[in-house]
């Protein structure tokens, strides 16, 4: 009698605790990932916003890859963020909580002439109003003047020449940016960057790129080599750099591009995104779940 009691306990025991690890299991819930967004318009840019329906997470994990390769990455629970190229964008989310994870991913096209994408009617080849040039690598130019001299002859000359680089209109009248000088340039140093331009640029109109040898205080700087530009034809939307090469000067700049408010439109795929929350110019365009 005795051993049937055991028994009965210990199957009771067994019980009890295949109900406690069943109920300990069903509190285990796993986070479900999801989201929409909404895109608006601005003057240089697109926002794209976002909306999280995600269930039982405790945090988020936002990734966002550009045109170009780059990506954005958050952890707010629903960023924004701007878009400032033609092509794809691709959004992941990850909602994340102690018992596990879960993500989705949606992606969304921009792009320059205001169609309708594949839907028909629109211009599936983007173009851009504008780019920006981020940074500028000089990788070959003469380091001896028109006489086989060194271009530091002045009172403060004798070295090697101190670099720096302006952007300006074709005739001269207007620089847009003037660079920081790389002192003491060899050509063995070469190449030599410049890192931080974000000089944004006109398409279609030209444009004078100037090296010039900073000779001191009471010598005229010399300029060493310099060329022009028309943003048509040898640059193509989405490339993330171009070089200038014409056998005296090589230089490659990297590249964004830009579109304005009266050119962007959205394309087909559900979208997402990322980065800070803005604000300026944000009249609707679209928006998807």
């Amino acid at each position: 009698m005795r051993k049937n009691t055991v028994k009965r306990s210990i199957t009771s025991l067994a019980t009890v605790t295949v109900l406690l690890f069943l109920f300990s299991a069903c509190q285990k819930t796993l986070p479900i990932a999801d989201f929409s967004y909404n895109i608006k318009s601005g003057t240089n840019y697109a926002t794209c916003e976002l909306t999280n329906y995600s269930l039982n997470a405790e945090s988020y994990e936002w990734t966002m890859t550009c045109p170009d390769g780059s990506t954005v990455n958050s952890s707010s629970y629903a960023p924004s963020f701007r878009c400032y190229q033609v092509g794809m964008y691709t959004v992941k989310l990850v909602a994340i909580n102690r018992y596990g994870m879960d993500s989705s991913i949606k992606s969304f096209n921009v792009y320059y002439n205001g169609g309708g994408g594949n839907s028909g009617g629109g211009n599936n080849n983007p173009t851009a109003t504008a780019y920006t040039i981020t940074w500028l690598r000089l990788e070959k130019i003469p380091m001896l003047d028109g006489n086989n001299g060194s271009w530091d002859t002045g009172l403060f000359g004798g070295g090697n020449p101190d670099i720096y680089f302006m952007i300006q209109d074709a005739s001269n009248s207007t620089t847009y940016y003037t660079s920081a000088v790389k002192e003491d340039v060899a050509e063995s140093d070469l190449p030599v960057t410049w890192y931080g331009v974000s000089t944004t640029l006109e398409k279609g109109k030209e444009y004078r790129v100037k090296f010039v040898d900073q000779d001191g205080a009471l010598d005229f700087d010399d300029v060493m080599a310099n060329c022009i530009w028309k943003q048509t034809g040898y640059f193509s939307p989405g490339a993330t750099s171009y070089t200038w090469n014409n056998g005296e000067i090589r230089f490659t700049v990297g590249l964004s591009w830009v579109y304005t408010k009266s050119d962007m439109n959205e394309i087909l795929t559900p979208g997402i995104s990322d980065e800070e929350q803005m604000d300026g110019d944000n009249t609707p365009i679209s928006s998807h779940q």
